[in-house]
């Protein structure tokens, strides 16, 4: 198996190698110097060829002609490469958050539910872990950079709004809870949100 990695990044070396002869041969310029472009782009097609043979690819490591075949073309390529495994990174990333993000505005929800039948005393607690939640949810969609993605928390934010806009107004008074709710409403979708009852 080492062997195999060894091998595959050394071809993928050679093909970072032969990608910066041909870009010269095309007549594009260097990046830096050609010695350095040489150096940068064999590097980076060693780790681009490892990353595109066994994670890309998801090569059968018995096929060996394919395997090293496919090591050289990924150090060729190494550029598309590693921008591709940096948005899959990113697009993982992303999703983790709206996950996390469902989960706190789905706890809400249930909590939010508990408020009017709670004795006066419980309300307080109840709506305190409400924003508590909220803030959660509205810390996992700052870190969302992509509008479509964010989108997808509409309806469930949408629910939440409904859900505390049920709430009877002396068990929330000395909470924030409809400002959260608000304000994490228009970040998921800005100017989308309508609390115009509560004012």
């Amino acid at each position: 198996m080492m062997k195999n990695l060894i091998n595959i990044a050394i071809l993928g070396a050679i093909g970072g190698f032969i990608g910066v002869l041909f870009n010269l041969w095309l007549g594009n310029p260097s990046r830096f110097n050609i010695p350095l472009d040489l150096l940068v782009a064999s590097l980076l097609g060693a780790g681009a060829s490892l990353i595109f043979v066994f994670l890309i690819a998801n090569t059968d490591r018995s096929d060996t002609a394919r395997l090293l075949t496919l090591a050289l073309l990924g150090g060729f390529a190494w550029q598309p490469v590693w921008e591709g495994s940096l948005n899959a990174v990113n697009k993982s990333v992303e999703q983790n958050n709206v996950i996390q993000a469902e989960d706190a505005i789905k706890d809400a929800q249930k909590t939010a539910s508990k408020i009017p039948i709670a004795n006066t005393g419980k309300q307080s607690a109840l709506a305190k872990e409400v924003n508590t939640k909220i803030e959660q949810a509205y810390s996992s969609i700052q870190k969302i950079d992509s509008l479509e993605t964010r989108m997808e928390l509409k309806e469930a934010t949408d629910d939440l709004t409904e859900k505390i806009n049920g709430l009877p107004p002396e068990a929330i008074a000395d909470s924030k809870i409809q400002e959260n709710a608000q304000r994490l409403a228009q970040q998921v979708a800005p100017g989308s949100s309508d609390f115009s009852s509560l004012q």
